[in-house]
């Protein structure tokens, strides 16, 4: 990219001259050099004008490229972050355009413009609550610019299925602009999917008024006709579908909707769709009948091929996954029957459902959803009988080990449990790193730990966690060129340690001569430790002395006494830890905590960890 630079300057340069010329040629070099001095700010305005050009005409990677050269003269340039970033979105890298998008953000943070394209940029990561979070400060700057009061309520309506919320951004964005056909139509959608039926047919009429003949009025006229057969105006809604088919309007086909899944015992009731075919599609106007009785029409939703989605009976937030209904509807404890259908006819499914026998895999489930509750104790006893009715359940074995060890501090039990679950799967990556886990707690991080992370590695290379964990292993071990490799390939897969961007505690030594907290920089900055304060064991206090941490550097901080290094100080105090549950805490001037960090030694001999940490110091 720098090469470019130089090619353009090397430009400035003066075309060639006759022999005869040669005063002419002092004159032309030196007014070249002149203006090839001042010209980095007209280079930049060439690059960005390049790069605006090139990504209006599709060359995305090229205007990367050029965006790039501005900053590389000019790192300050919002227009050029926020066009990388335009370029990086189309090419669907939205992580490095998000981080494009924040510079510019860091630059100019009241460029509503930019808080905007982040958010769509978050949406399509999936990351839907900060793109809510962006659309609302691009909002806030500029509450009077409609099409960002439509971009929040697509995300809300047609992403995360809230749609009051969409309702009243759709609401912001008329008032701006009345005769809006996108926003009314959006906000017929959303109210249809809300169930208010008499206020979606009013928006609905007001699209069919601005449109007429359109697309967006054949639209709206099956919308109107969905809400109409809702409400029991069968020979309206017959009337409306017609009209939308006389404008064009064609019923997307249904037919590659399955029911996967229903639970019909326990407070969360739900049903399970997937699309089972092998396009994307959108499904509308769905209505549900129970056991032949009781019939809801169900929100409209859109799924990839293989995709699910589950519909709930009770209340709850919805997401792109789960949908609640939030209504009074409920499924037999026992037994019962389920219809789908489509208003186009050209989908009808029907599904049987009963209680499902106490198998081993109901056991096993029921206790990981009570391990997600952080019911440990009733979620063993759930395990429990799933491996007393088949002691070959592996994953009954395993969960019972994450809950035994990881939730608990019971690691004895954690690894009977782990190794029972790898006899029956020896080829379970998650396992192996689980075992190797439970041997660190259990104060063995020694070869055996190593070997257990190996095997995991062995069978998943692409695990970034397994490589930090390996890296933990081998530094303890004190391999730390071979630790320094595991942690470099932890951080090739994507995998951030846990520590990154704080100022941490990252040791405590409690036996022995020589009693220790360690400390280490992650930030970016250096930090003067003068003035602060490391309380031990939550009774005794010690004031740090002037000691400047540089950034990706640690000191180890000794109770006793010592002589002073670049890496260790000493406190030369009477202080000692507690050896069996030894806990520090760090805190700055002002007495505010940066970093906790304790150890408790369990009966059987594993160790219960406990750590907070703060991001920003």
């Amino acid at each position: 990219m720098y090469e470019k630079v130089e090619s353009f300057v090397a430009g400035c340069r003066p075309p060639r001259l006759g022999a005869g010329a040669k005063f002419a040629i002092a004159l032309v070099a030196l007014a070249a050099l002149c203006s090839c001095a001042v010209a980095e700010e007209d280079i930049a305005d060439y690059w960005l004008e390049t790069g605006n050009d090139l990504f209006m005409n599709g060359s995305y990677e090229k205007a990367i490229l050029a965006y790039e050269n501005v900053l590389q003269i000019d790192p300050n340039s919002s227009e050029a972050w926020s066009g990388k970033g335009d370029a990086l979105s189309i090419l669907g890298k939205y992580n490095e355009s998000i981080q494009a998008y924040d510079n510019a953000i860091e630059i100019n943070p009241n460029d509503a413009n930019l808080w905007n394209m982040k958010g769509q940029a978050l949406a399509d990561l999936g990351k839907y609550e900060e793109a809510i979070d962006a659309f609302g400060r691009a909002t806030e700057l500029s509450p009077q610019d409609e099409f960002m009061w439509m971009s929040k309520g697509v995300i809300l309506a047609n992403v995360m299925s809230r749609y009051d919320e969409a309702v009243e951004a759709y609401d912001r964005a008329l008032q701006i602009d009345p005769e809006n056909v996108d926003v009314w139509t959006l906000k017929g959608d959303a109210l249809r999917n809300l169930g208010e039926y008499e206020d979606c047919i009013e928006a609905y009429d007001k699209v069919i008024e601005i449109d007429q003949k359109g697309a967006y009025a054949a639209h709206a006229w099956y919308g109107k006709g969905l809400a109409l057969q809702a409400i029991g105006r069968t020979s309206d809604a017959d009337a409306a579908f017609a009209k939308a088919e006389e404008l064009g309007y064609v019923v997307p086909p249904a037919s590659s909707l399955s029911i996967t899944n229903v639970i019909s015992v326990g407070e969360d009731e739900f049903i399970e769709m997937a699309n089972d075919g092998n396009e994307t599609q959108t499904f509308m106007g769905l209505a549900l009948t129970i056991d032949e009785k009781e019939s809801v029409v169900l929100p409209d939703f859109t799924l990839d091929p293989g995709e699910r989605i589950r519909f709930h009976f009770g209340g709850g937030e919805s997401n792109e996954t789960d949908v609640f209904l939030d209504g009074d509807l409920a499924l037999d404890d026992v037994a019962g029957n389920l219809t789908l259908k489509d208003t186009a006819g050209t989908l009808e499914k029907f599904a049987a459902y009963w209680t499902p026998e106490e198998t081993s895999e109901y056991w096993t489930e029921k206790g990981r959803k009570l391990q997600r509750n952080e019911s440990y104790e009733d979620a063993l006893d759930a395990l429990n009988n799933a491996t007393d009715i088949d002691p070959q359940n592996a994953m009954a074995w395993l969960t019972k080990a994450n809950i035994l060890g990881p939730n608990l501090g019971r690691y004895n039990e954690s690894l009977e449990a782990c190794d029972k679950a790898l006899q029956i799967n020896p080829d379970d990556a998650d396992a192996w790193r689980l075992k190797g886990l439970i041997l660190m707690n259990l104060g063995r991080p020694t070869e055996e730990s190593l070997a257990a992370f190996d095997e995991a590695i062995e069978l998943d290379p692409q695990n970034g966690f397994t490589w930090y964990l390996k890296g933990n292993s081998l530094q303890y071990l004190g391999h730390e060129t071979e630790a320094e490799a595991a942690f470099a390939k932890a951080e090739e897969l994507g995998y951030t340690s846990p520590l990154a961007g704080m100022l941490a505690i990252t040791n405590i030594t409690a036996t022995g001569e020589d009693e220790f907290v360690e400390i280490s920089n992650n930030l970016e900055d250096a930090n003067n430790l003068g003035g602060w304060t490391l309380v031990i064991d939550e009774s005794e206090t010690l004031r740090l002395s002037d000691f400047t941490l540089e950034p990706g550097k640690s000191v180890q901080i000794h109770l006793g006494k010592g002589n002073d290094t670049e890496t260790d100080l000493f406190m030369k105090s009477e202080i000692s830890l507690n050896d069996t549950a030894p806990n520090a805490s760090l805190r700055d001037e002002s007495g505010n905590e940066i970093c906790s960090l304790g150890f408790e030694e369990k009966t059987d001999g594993g160790v219960v960890v406990s750590k907070h940490c703060v991001s920003e110091v």
